[in-house]
């Protein structure tokens, strides 16, 4: 999430937000649609790296669909229940709700949720860390970005707000993460090939057919 140039205290901030509710309305319509396009990269790039089914994957994908919902709620409650706060001058609850209030539930969902972002990359790609070419750099990069989801997430735990920034810097390296995987798709990597040459091995079926002919 990009963070809307707001100043002053929070009072204020949330007045910003009144005034400017159709730029705040639209930041969010948009910051909605973040979450699911992250399922659909983890499913999609643990479907490319061929990860085999167990305890790792089962744990990535559960903390995966919680990052989900952690998420949807702090960026939807910015619709919902912030707006119906201040439409009923109660600003005390609407602070409560407010996602640039580093204290609110909504900040706190949403560091959460990328938490166990971070926590489901480290259980589904990590190991990628230790596989040759291009696959190891993304494995690094997926690595880097979890831990600075986690040193967040601790940040905020142990109130230490310069390191709640770092998830900014871990949203960042996303760009990297998806390029390098555009790459390996299109470069066709040897795991699809692998995969491919064992679905077209000869069984004895087939080499009695190819006998006869």
């Amino acid at each position: 999430m990009t963070r809307i140039n707001m100043t002053g205290e929070i009072e204020q901030q949330l007045q910003w937000v009144v005034v400017h509710w159709e730029t705040y309305q639209m930041t969010f319509m948009a910051a909605m649609a973040i979450a699911p396009v992250f399922l659909c990269f983890i499913y999609i790039l643990q479907r490319m790296v061929l990860i085999s089914g167990g305890i790792r994957k089962a744990a990535g994908v559960t903390l995966a669909v919680f990052y989900v919902i952690f998420v949807t709620i702090s960026y939807g409650s910015q619709l919902t229940l912030l707006p119906l706060y201040l439409s009923r001058n109660m600003p005390a609850m609407a602070s409560t709700w407010f996602f640039y209030e580093s204290h609110s539930i909504a900040y706190f969902l949403n560091q959460t949720g990328y938490a166990l972002w971070g926590g489901a990359m480290l259980f589904l790609f990590a190991h990628l860390v230790k596989q040759p070419g291009l696959r190891r750099w993304l494995g690094v990069l997926i690595t880097m970005a979890a831990f600075l989801s986690l040193a967040a997430f601790a940040g905020l735990l142990l109130e230490l707000d310069g390191l709640n920034l770092l998830t900014l810097i871990s949203g960042a390296l996303v760009i990297p993460i998806a390029v390098l995987t555009i790459v390996l798709a299109v470069k066709a990597e040897p795991l699809h090939q692998e995969e491919e040459s064992f679905e077209k091995k000869p069984t004895p079926q087939t080499i009695g057919e190819e006998t006869k002919q």
